[in-house]
Formats: C-alpha cells, sequence, structure tokens
C-alpha cells in the first residue's frame, strides 16, 4: 500500500522532500543552505526553518527522514567522517525530528542502508521511473521519492504493475 499522510526526507544540505497522498505522484520540492552560513548552528537553524515551513504548510502525519550512516567500505563516507559532515548531518537529522515532533508528527527514521541496499544514484532513478515513469530533476528529490516506494516491498520490487497517472 503506497504512503498517505506521510513525508519522505532525503536529509543534507540539499534537503528534498516527497509528500504522499496516497498515490504513486508524490508532491515534492527541496531547499538548499545558503553559502552565506559559516558556522554548522547557522546552517542547522536555517534548514531547521526551511522545514518548518514546509510541515506547516503540508502538514503530514508522519515524516520519515533518512538517517546518517557510515559506510565503511565507501571512500566518500570516510573522508565525510574526518571533516565532521557525518556528525553535522546527525545534527540537521536530530533538528528536523524534533521540529516535526513539534508538528504533532510521528517520526520514523530510515538508514540508506534499509530502504536502497547497495542501488546507485543511477539505479535508484531507474527503479523509480520504472515504478511511475517520473524521472525527477534532481537525486536528493529521486531518493525521497524512492524511500516512499520502498515503504511497499511489492510496488520497490517491480512485483506491481506501473502506475499511471
Amino acid at each position: 500500500m503506497l504512503l498517505a499522510d506521510t513525508l519522505t526526507v532525503d536529509t543534507g544540505l540539499t534537503t528534498a522532500w516527497a509528500y504522499w497522498r496516497g498515490d504513486a505522484f508524490p508532491w515534492h520540492d527541496e531547499f538548499h543552505c545558503s553559502r552565506k552560513f559559516l558556522t554548522i548552528a547557522q546552517r542547522i537553524s536555517f534548514m531547521s526553518k526551511k522545514f518548518d515551513d514546509v510541515l506547516t504548510v503540508l502538514q503530514p502525519k508522519r515524516v520519515i527522514l533518512e538517517m546518517v550512516e557510515f559506510w565503511e567500505g565507501s571512500d566518500k563516507s570516510r573522508i565525510s567522517a574526518v571533516r565532521g559532515d557525518i556528525f553535522n548531518l546527525a545534527l540537521l537529522i536530530g533538528a528536523y525530528m524534533s521540529t516535526a515532533l513539534r508538528h504533532d508528527a510521528t517520526v520514523d527514521l530510515l538508514s540508506a542502508r534499509e530502504w536502497k541496499g547497495q542501488l546507485t544514484k543511477e539505479a535508484t532513478a531507474y527503479r523509480v521511473h520504472c515504478i511511475n515513469g517520473k524521472f525527477y530533476r534532481s537525486e536528493h528529490i529521486t531518493d525521497a521519492v524512492g524511500m516512499g516506494f520502498s515503504r511497499d516491498h511489492d510496488v520497490w520490487h517491480l512485483k506491481k504493475e506501473k502506475f499511471t497517472k
């Protein structure tokens, strides 16, 4: 069964979201952290306000946030850990979680490993396209949409017919 009244969120300094209404064509968008903010506290404050604005408009009952994880075999993940980016992302996720709870939404945390396993960005985009015929303007939006589809095992594993609008 497809999600309803649920917001799936690909978290990061570019945060993308998909709002599910019970069909295969969620509303979606993304927002970015301005480069003018020099400290992590400024960035988190700015991004939390943007996220609060989304929640105020959509009023989801449930929010699913992609949580941070360390990929041991990934050079990108190791570099992010050394630079502190993984820790900063964890702080942002915590801020989003707090914001969602203030809006009386239930919150679930979902790792990329849980929802897409080892799929590449390209494979994720292809799978989403196979489900609803759409290609999205950014990989972040595609991930937010993919997270939502992954909550239905048969849909995500292409065991149901393609949805059409």
